[in-house]
């Protein structure tokens, strides 16, 4: 599930500017395993 996550923010990155897909696929793992990911989304659900 992650891999599948991590290749389809790869390609929104590419579309931003980020050419390399894997790096990117390799920034959005890192982001998901640490957890800032879903401290993001929750304190943007938070505000309402």
């Amino acid at each position: 599930m992650k891999q599948a996550v991590a290749a389809n923010v790869a390609m929104l990155m590419r579309l931003h500017g980020h050419e390399d897909l894997q790096a990117n696929a390799q920034t959005v793992l890192e982001v998901l395993r640490s957890g800032s990911a879903y401290d993001r989304v929750t304190a943007l659900a938070a505000r309402g």
